[in-house]
């Protein structure tokens, strides 16, 4: 599947769940620099609703930690 047209479902259920946490993504395949974009871009046009690009899964995992730490 194309990662851009994951980013909206993504962006879509963020819109519609109460998330009370940060999300971390990491998305990779077709599109996955346009659905990177797409999430960067709605993180700051909605700051309320917190999601974080990772790059790779290494970097995934330390951006889990790091979030989850602060809401202990």
């Amino acid at each position: 599947m194309k990662c851009d047209t994951i980013a909206t479902g993504i962006i879509k259920a963020a819109q519609l769940v109460d998330l009370k946490l940060p999300l971390v993504c990491r998305l990779t395949g077709t599109n996955a620099d346009k659905a990177n974009l797409m999430l960067k871009e709605f993180t700051e046009n909605n700051k309320s609703l917190k999601i974080e690009v990772a790059r790779d899964l290494d970097d995934a995992a330390v951006k889990a930690v790091a979030t989850a730490s602060k809401y202990k």
